[in-house]
């Protein structure tokens, strides 16, 4: 056991709100959503791009982008990416309704300028809960995190247009993800597929204000910022997102 986990392992408990397990669905197979209740969330601010970091077992702490807060009955909703022995998918396959977590936030990771609408994504699996973040709320400028004002509506701004270009590693079952996330302009690709980038530098014309997030693997948003950058797509309409890289996980 690693230092961090030994410490968080003697204050774990008082540092980290509890929450149950409310549901648990299988929108595909590599996919999983949770549904956690906690009065932690109850009149939360709902934060798009925001993080929760949660203790997936022997107080290995996994990071999370919530795709849904409703602070009126105090329920929160994350997306788990199923895929090999990881602790975080160890712990989603495991968790059942009525079973208790450990978790700290949300709170701010990813900020948009306000007017950015719409909005384009680019990323791999872990960049789906980003894009449907934005999608269920509206980009940009919530109030304070912890402000008694929220509603159940969200930050009270216009719903923003969120195109997604993902590449994962079963395209066949983006699209039911994406229905069940509401992603209505998501479209998906294999890894290393030329149409990915063709599709996502496509939008970045036709949307010519719109801010591009690139989220997810480091060496996959490192390739696609370069290429980006020489089809004449200023670096400035670009926001960075860093979720794992190659022989690291848990970076933000």
């Amino acid at each position: 056991m690693g230092f961090k986990q030994r410490v968080l392992g003697v204050v774990g408990d008082r540092l980290f709100a509890k929450g149950e397990i409310l549901a648990v669905t299988d929108p595909a197979p590599d996919y999983r959503l949770i549904e956690i209740r906690s009065p932690a969330f109850w009149d939360r601010a709902w934060i798009p791009g925001a993080k929760i970091q949660i203790n997936v077992g022997d107080w290995k702490v996994r990071t999370y982008t919530p795709v849904a807060l409703d602070p009126k009955w105090g329920t929160l909703r994350i997306l788990v990416y199923r895929h090999g022995d990881a602790p975080g998918a160890r712990w989603a396959a495991q968790v059942f309704p009525g079973d208790t977590c450990r978790f700290i936030g949300p709170r701010a990771s990813l900020r948009l300028p306000v007017a950015a609408a719409p909005l384009i994504v680019y990323g791999d699996e872990t960049a789906i809960p980003t894009a449907a973040s934005y999608a269920a709320r509206g980009a940009g400028g919530p109030p304070a995190e912890g402000h008694a004002g929220t509603t159940e509506t969200g930050t009270g701004q216009d719903p923003v247009t969120v195109h997604g270009v993902f590449t994962v590693r079963a395209p066949a079952q983006g699209a039911a993800v994406a229905d069940a996330l509401n992603l209505t302009h998501a479209r998906f690709f294999a890894p290393g597929d030329h149409q990915a980038r063709d599709t996502l530098v496509s939008l970045a014309r036709i949307h010519a204000d719109a801010p591009i997030v690139l989220a997810g693997h480091a060496q996959s948003v490192s390739q696609m910022r370069a290429w980006l950058r020489d089809q004449g797509v200023p670096v400035s309409r670009l926001k960075i997102k860093i979720y794992w890289a190659d022989g690291r996980t848990g970076l933000d």
